[in-house]
Parts: C-alpha cells; sequence; structure tokens
C-alpha cells in the first residue's frame, strides 16, 4: 500500500484530508471578508489582474475553467460563486508548493489542450469548444484516476457548494411530502418498489 494512492486510506490519508476540509473552511471565511455586497447581500467577489497566488493569465484561465465546469444556468455559476477566487485564496493560504504546482499544472494543461483542439488560448474559445475541451480532460484524467485534477475539482465544487450561491440557490432542501408512518398495512402502501 502506498500514502500516494487515491484508494488507500489509512491514518495519514484520513488527516491529510482532515485539514484538507480544514483549510477550506478557512479559505471560505477568508472569500467571504473580502468580498462585497450586493443590495440582495449576496457575495460578489472581486477580481482586477492577479491572484493573490496566480497569475494573471493563470487567474484568467482559472476563471474560465470554474466558469465552463459550473456555468450560469437557471442558478448563478461558479464565477459568481466566487470559485476562482477561493481557490486562488486556497494557493496562496493553504497549499504546499508541490499541490500549488500540480494546479498550476493542471491549468496549463487544459489550456495547452485547448492549442492542440482548437489552435487558440481557451480563454478565446467560445463556450461550446471549451465545454469539449474540459470534458475530454475530465475524462481522460478521472479515468486515469489523475490525483491532481481530482483535487482539483474538488476543490472547485467545495468552493462552489460551500458558497453562499451554491448552498442556497443551487442546493434545495425538499421536504418529503405527507406525514410519516412507521407502521402500515401492506394493503395500504400499494406496490412495492421492486415490483
Amino acid at each position: 500500500m502506498s500514502d500516494n494512492d487515491p484508494m488507500t486510506i489509512n491514518r495519514r490519508t484520513l488527516l491529510r484530508q482532515a485539514v484538507y476540509m480544514v483549510g477550506g473552511a478557512a479559505g471560505l471565511n477568508a472569500l467571504a471578508a473580502c468580498s462585497d455586497q450586493s443590495a440582495e447581500g449576496d457575495a460578489i467577489p472581486r477580481l482586477s489582474g492577479p491572484g493573490r497566488y496566480f497569475t494573471g493569465v493563470r487567474m484568467t484561465r482559472l476563471k474560465v475553467i470554474v466558469d465552463t465546469i459550473i456555468p450560469d444556468t437557471d442558478t448563478p455559476g461558479a464565477v459568481a460563486a466566487g470559485v476562482h477566487t477561493f481557490i486562488d485564496q486556497m494557493m496562496a493560504d493553504w497549499a504546499e508548493p508541490d499541490t500549488r504546482d500540480q494546479f498550476d499544472k493542471v491549468i496549463d494543461e487544459i489550456d495547452e489542450r485547448a492549442v492542440a483542439a482548437h489552435g487558440d488560448r481557451l480563454t478565446r474559445l467560445p463556450q461550446e469548444q471549451r465545454f469539449a475541451v474540459i470534458r475530454d480532460y475530465d475524462a481522460e484524467k478521472l479515468g486515469q484516476r489523475n490525483w491532481p485534477y481530482r483535487r482539483f475539482k474538488d476543490l472547485v465544487l467545495v468552493g462552489y457548494y460551500h458558497s453562499q450561491i451554491g448552498a442556497t440557490e443551487e442546493l434545495q432542501y425538499e421536504l418529503i411530502p405527507g406525514e410519516w408512518k412507521a407502521c402500515l398495512p401492506l394493503a395500504e402502501v400499494g406496490s412495492a418498489w421492486a415490483d
């Protein structure tokens, strides 16, 4: 068993993941503190040029990548939730140099795929072509169990679903309708789900 195998669960892996989650919570608190507030109270992260860790070019690529992974639909997407700013803050405040290098490589590889497939940078492609590039990259890397990309994508999802937008507009609590009856005669239940 190797500590680098993502499927291995041992004490070291468990502690590493716990630190990862605590760092994520700290990064989200920092994100909330440095964001503007709209009239409705939704966080609107500021973005001008380079981030705290990423250069201006990589920050722009990161913004396009997270926007393609979770775009605006009938609910706001990852950019509106400030996921790119959250990831930048995580790299600046939490990540080790090795993790930073891995995230830089993921962003650069996706951009290189765009150039190879469509002859232009990811940031200049239309949405459909960006989606195709990231879809193909995603399928390949997840199929290979590529740990750096899995961590990158996990951070995108953690940043989005722990943001105010992700938690209140995308996720919804649906109360099961009706009342709870713990014991019913079988005739009242109707057909079984496995019929």
